[in-house]
């Protein structure tokens, strides 16, 4: 993937988190791994790892809102589980933001 669209992808994250946590946003980074063996990418608490190799637009911008939410989730909620009840509350949060944002637009 060349650097100009690892930027773009970047700064479209920043966006995103902004919408719920503007504090947040401006702490995550977003890396690119050459390869991971088992995921389109994760996240540790305001790190995202996107899989370079598997990125792509179409199913890219599902799992940048995954990872998104998986970072805003473990810091609203440290104790909370991957997939559990806490991440489905703030992937609909979050959802629902962007599309109001996209809306405005």
């Amino acid at each position: 993937m060349r650097a100009r669209s690892r930027a773009k992808i970047e700064r479209r994250a920043f966006a995103i988190a902004s919408l719920l946590s503007p504090a947040i946003a401006c702490r995550l980074r977003v890396i690119w791994a050459r390869s991971l063996p088992d995921a389109y990418g994760y996240a540790w608490r305001f790190t995202i790892v996107l899989d370079e190799q598997r990125y792509t637009p179409e199913d890219g911008e599902d799992t940048l809102r995954h990872e998104i939410a998986h970072v805003l989730t473990f810091e609203a909620h440290p104790d909370a589980t991957g997939h559990g009840p806490e991440f489905r509350a703030m992937r609909k949060r979050l959802d629902a933001a962007i599309e109001a944002w996209e809306e405005e637009a």
